[in-house]
């Protein structure tokens, strides 16, 4: 093998070990990233859900029709004393 292929193979050697190294790297910001947006997400889930709490009715809006139905109710009861 000459000096020039020697040369060669090192060359390569070091271009694959860059970028192994690089592939890695990016690898674990991704890993890191990933996590970073899951428990951001978390955060916002919990928040939005209490929100939610906060905002619905204590008592639910009686509908029109069970309204009637009450005072029909009403009317028939004092009827009948």
């Amino acid at each position: 093998m000459t000096n020039l292929e020697k040369e060669h193979i090192e060359k390569l050697k070091e271009f694959h070990n860059y970028w192994d190294y690089r592939a890695y790297e990016l690898g674990k910001q991704f890993e890191n990233i990933e996590k970073d947006i899951h428990s951001k997400h978390q955060e916002e889930m919990i928040e939005f859900l209490e929100n939610v709490e906060n905002l619905r009715p204590l008592k639910p809006k009686e509908s029109p029709e069970l309204l009637n139905l009450r005072k029909i109710q009403k009317t028939l009861t004092r009827q009948k004393e």
